[in-house]
């Protein structure tokens, strides 16, 4: 199974060594601490910027065991209350649909200036509550009934799920500094997909052990309880102020005519993305008229270019996606067992992956490092046209781990990146409503069209488009923060360390950097981020 992010959950083919003791260690500063910041600034205070990031770690650490405790088996949940083929498109597609049509309202919400913790706390808690009646459908007799019960139970839960999404992205961006994004993201995520995995393959076990559905409801329950401590730890997470130009913007796009970026601000890196007159629209106007005016303001910058090219990217994924775990059931006759190992090794590949990715995300930019892991990402469902037993998903899974470690790191810094700092909320959630429609259109498409073709097809035309998608970023999503590289960079640590004690060269690692000298990491570099994060290696 894939992932396409943190955020946005679905059953797809698509957000070691680690200890989770090492995430409670305090974060120290950034190089050269604290530092005067200018009035209107939204960078928050230095002990409540490292107090923020070290409890989000564990938030994501028991918010990641609450999901993938559930979320891995839902289409195999469907399966079990009797859903067809098109009942699961629907298991994936309404969440998502409805999810991210709320995305753009929402959003406004941050915007106006509603606390961003307390919306995610409350949101969240709401979403974690509905897994409890879920608990309860498989003793319902009706199996019919209860796989479309089912369906609006999850398609509910995305609203309130989605609600919280905005929020915690703007909060996030105002606390992680932008050249320590590559590196403590890649910590969490590795903490996140430990917590991912001890879940995944937990719950395989007891859920293929206990009989009549009894493993699915103890899922569920402990789903429920794992998202109350996340959200506990989330209270100690300081309710840092909004930025002062994003409180004080009116629900349009653009925000007040007058309004100007704080003095000593950054500009945002993005080539072209430039605050425009048109974009400056009165705070009346409907959220039809808003999106048609944000999109006739960046639509050419690189900004508009990552909405297009996500949108195809995520249709692709989605297509083939949510049939895959129909696939493993129907045609490889696997067991929720073997399905949790198969998601175990990818969240255990994925931890093993984030060093090299951060690193590489660090020294040569978001863009490059989503275009490399995007192209293992294209192919994956070739691996599973391949498989012809049960077990035979683990290797897909390995390859799958490895290669969305990259691209979900690289994907979430790229829209920080190419979002307007002063309207960043509101950019994420027309982001989510573009892609939360592709996602659900996806699944829909795909299992009818695979009543009539079969899977395979419909996997193979998967492949096809993702390579498209990924073509289309390249060449429409241009930034500045890219940075000049080697083949040899590519290289992990360990290899690059053992080529200079052995002397060993390899043609292509002499290759000199494509277009400039080869970045120095010790801005932000890998060694620096490590030591700061207080985290363990990443390999």
């Amino acid at each position: 199974m894939e992932r396409t992010g943190e955020a946005s959950r679905v059953e797809e083919d698509r957000p070691g060594g680690a200890t989770i003791a090492a995430t409670a260690a305090p974060v120290p500063l950034p190089a050269g601490g604290p530092t005067a910041t200018p009035a209107g600034s939204p960078c928050p205070a230095a002990e409540e910027r490292v107090a923020a990031m070290r409890w989000s770690i564990w938030d994501g650490f028991f918010g990641s065991l609450s999901d993938n405790l559930v979320v891995p088996f839902q289409v195999l949940f469907a399966l079990f209350l009797g859903a067809t083929k098109t009942q699961v498109g629907l298991v994936i597609a309404l969440p998502l649909l409805v999810g991210s049509v709320l995305q753009f309202p929402l959003a406004s919400l941050v915007d106006r200036g509603i606390s961003r913790k307390k919306m995610y706390l409350y949101t969240n808690l709401v979403a974690r509550l509905l897994w409890l009646p879920a608990a309860i459908l498989p003793l319902l007799a009706g199996r019919g009934a209860a796989a479309n019960l089912f369906i609006a139970l999850v398609t509910i839960r995305s609203v309130f799920a989605s609600a919280a999404l905005p929020g915690w992205t703007s909060l996030m961006a105002d606390v992680v500094p932008r050249g320590r994004r590559g590196a403590y993201f890649a910590w969490r995520n590795a903490v996140v997909n430990l917590a991912a995995f001890l879940a995944a393959v937990g719950a395989g076990s007891f859920i293929r052990s206990l009989p009549g559905g009894l493993g699915y409801q103890l899922a569920f329950l402990f789903a429920f309880l794992s998202g109350c401590v996340a959200l506990v730890f989330f209270t100690r997470v300081p309710e840092l102020p909004a930025p002062a130009n994003q409180q004080s913007s009116s629900p349009g796009l653009g925000g007040d005519v007058t309004s100007l970026p704080a003095a000593g601000s950054k500009p945002s890196p993005v080539v072209g993305l430039v605050s425009r007159q048109e974009a400056r629209k009165p705070s009346g106007t409907p959220w039809a008229g808003q999106i048609k005016a944000f999109w006739h303001d960046f639509a050419g910058d690189a900004l508009g270019g990552f909405l297009w090219t996500s949108v195809l990217w995520t249709f692709a994924v989605n297509l083939a996606g949510p049939l895959l775990p129909v696939y493993f059931r129907e045609t490889l006759l696997g067991d929720e067992r073997i399905w949790g190992i198969g998601q175990g090794t990818f969240f255990v590949v994925t931890m093993l992956a984030q060093r090299y990715w951060g690193r590489l995300a660090d020294q040569t930019g978001p863009r490059r490092t989503l275009l490399l892991s995007g192209v293992g990402a294209g192919l994956l469902p070739v691996f599973w046209i391949m498989a012809r037993a049960p077990v035979h998903i683990v290797w897909a899974e390995v390859w799958s781990g490895f290669v969305w470690a990259g691209y979900n790191l690289a994907a979430f810094n790229l829209l920080l990146e190419v979002t307007p700092e002063e309207h960043r909320a509101r950019a994420v959630g027309v982001y989510n409503l573009m892609v939360g429609v592709a996602s659900a259109t996806g699944p829909l498409m795909g299992a009818r069209l695979a009543e009539h073709w079969g899977l395979v097809p419909i996997f193979a035309i998967s492949a096809a488009l993702r390579l498209l998608g990924l073509l289309s970023i390249g060449r429409r999503v241009k930034i500045d923060t890219d940075k000049p590289w080697r083949w040899r960079d590519l290289l992990p640590v360990f290899l690059e360390r053992l080529m200079g004690r052995t002397g060993v060269r390899l043609r292509w690692a002499l290759l000199p950097a494509a277009g400039a000298e080869r970045a120095r990491p010790s801005e932000g570099g890998l060694a620096r981020s490590q030591v700061e994060l207080g985290g363990p290696p990443r390999v």
